[in-house]
């Protein structure tokens, strides 16, 4: 019992591993269906996704994060992202740093 006890707890840290994308000025955006496909100056890949060119946001859930990225695209500001999972075979943003303090060095 405590054996998979263990396991499970070992298997459930392992599916929220995160990765990070490069620290990078917001190049585009492409925005509908429901979700916002984002690309960065330099990409990187990340999470085993399929795709690598861009990295998926849903503004619904994600309103600071959509609000920020619009912010820092208009500043031309350097922004680097939290990526965990994929989601229509892109990796998830699920945290933005802003760069534009001393935070991203």
């Amino acid at each position: 019992m405590k054996y998979a006890a263990a396991v499970s707890l070992l298997l459930s840290f392992s599916a929220f591993s995160a990765s990070y994308s490069e620290i990078s000025f917001v190049s585009g955006l492409t925005v509908g269906g429901g979700y916002v496909r984002v690309k960065l100056e330099n990409m990187k890949e990340a999470e085993g996704c399929k795709i690598s060119k861009f990295y998926y946001l849903q503004p619904s859930s994600n309103q600071e994060i959509f609000s920020s990225l619009l912010a820092m695209k208009a500043a031309k500001q350097k922004v680097s992202f939290q990526l965990s999972g994929c989601q229509n075979d892109m990796p998830v943003i699920t945290h933005m740093y802003m760069c534009d303090t001393d935070f991203c060095n």
